[in-house]
């Protein structure tokens, strides 16, 4: 059992994806209105080594022994990765592993940091979410700390990728009533323009959002909002990559994947490689047992961990430190 490592999870975008945590439930730079991992407890700036590095990186090293398969390592998880002193160190123990490429999710806050560039540098793909670009906007989408500026943000992005000879990515969040008008985002899609991004995606809320108000924005909007992008933004579908058979299911994995990020039977069956009806059947079954919970989201059910360390789908803010 790992104790920062979770999945192989199934990601619409990343294949099979082995994510890495190294924070704890949940510290973050934003207390986004639609994160699925629930609402930001710490919202702080501060960097630290949060979690063992070497601890993490050992991890890494028994989950290549064991011959597990992935597309990617993928730093993500309970908060804002690059908080984590030694998240360049972790992806460069991962990338010499040769096992699977690696990613790194980011909100791009912390990208004005010179060392924080140069690490996250490190991956083969980065992936800076950017929803909007006024402050009202921002501040309504976002929750940000105080010290987070919005236009040293758009500014570290475009001097990231001057220096970035990997794959960038960005991920637009449109939430209903939000951000889900060619005006609001147009001037979104201007400043993305100096970044020249690789690939952009438009997602919305599917799992059960931090803050209930957030909707998810319609299907036909999200494909008319696409073509608003360079280049074209592509609009993010349920995941479908092949499955990978592998031994009978492991309760205590599927509980800490789901503890980080709720899932459907649908996407639990793509990442453990078991077909959907037994699947359903497996996660009732941890449900009977009390060690999930059934959610209902936008697109159906999904099942979280029930655990401690299990961020609450509260409305309580975050507390908010320098």
């Amino acid at each position: 059992m790992y104790r920062y490592l979770f999945g192989p999870v199934a990601s619409r975008r990343f294949g099979r994806s082995l994510g890495v945590d190294l924070l704890p439930a949940k510290i973050c730079t934003f207390d986004c209105i639609f994160c699925e991992v629930g609402r930001t407890r710490d919202l702080t700036v501060t960097r630290r080594e949060y979690v063992p590095t070497a601890e993490v990186v050992s991890e890494l090293g028994r989950w290549a022994a064991s011959g597990d398969k992935a597309d990617f390592i993928t730093l993500a998880g309970s908060g804002e990765p690059t908080l984590h002193s030694g998240f360049g160190d972790v992806l460069a123990a991962a990338g010499a592993l040769r096992v699977a490429r690696t990613a790194l999710l980011t909100n791009g806050s912390l990208l004005h940091i010179p060392e924080v560039r140069e690490s996250a540098a490190r991956a083969d793909v980065v992936k800076v979410a950017l929803g909007a670009a006024s402050a009202r906007e921002f501040s309504a989408l976002n929750r940000p700390h105080a010290a987070v500026d919005l236009d040293a943000l758009i500014r570290a992005g475009a001097e990231f990728r001057r220096h970035y000879a990997g794959s960038l990515w960005v991920e637009v969040f449109v939430v209903a009533g939000v951000n889900d008008s060619e005006e609001m985002l147009r001037p979104v899609a201007d400043r993305l323009a100096g970044w020249q991004p690789d690939r952009i995606h438009l997602n919305t809320v599917a799992r059960p959002p931090a803050d209930a108000s957030a909707a998810p924005a319609a299907k036909s909007d999200m494909e008319r909002l696409a073509s608003i992008f360079v280049p074209k933004a592509e609009v993010i579908a349920d995941f479908t990559a092949t499955r990978v058979v592998g031994a009978p299911p492991d309760a205590q994995k599927v509980a800490a994947m789901l503890a980080r990020r709720p899932g459907r039977s649908l996407d639990v069956s793509a990442a453990i490689g078991m077909d959907l009806a037994a699947t359903t059947a497996f996660l009732e079954g941890m449900v009977a047992r009390q060690i999930l919970v059934r959610e209902d989201g936008p697109d159906g059910t999904y099942f979280r961990a029930r655990s401690p360390s299990t961020p609450p789908l509260a409305t309580e803010p975050g507390k908010q430190q320098k």
